[in-house]
């Protein structure tokens, strides 16, 4: 679910928030170019991790994002 991607973010100290499923991209006003690549780095990775497990389509996956299905940790 988006929680559970937004989660992952999140331990990357990305910061952002999600509506349903949508993932919000709010840098703040004053950033540099750097910051901004560094940023959207996490978000690749993220996403990176995501794709990888679509892939598998589930099966036997045993990637960070189910890792994160399974936790307790709500976020």
């Amino acid at each position: 679910t988006m929680g559970k991607i937004i989660g992952l973010l999140k331990e990357r100290k990305f910061m952002t928030y999600s509506h349903e499923n949508m993932v919000f991209v709010c840098p703040p006003l004053i950033i540099t170019e750097e910051q901004l690549r560094e940023e959207l780095e996490k978000l690749d990775e993220v996403l990176a991790i995501v794709k990888s497990c679509a892939d598998k389509v589930w099966a036997g996956c045993t990637c960070e994002v189910e890792k994160a299905w399974n936790r307790d940790t709500v976020y």
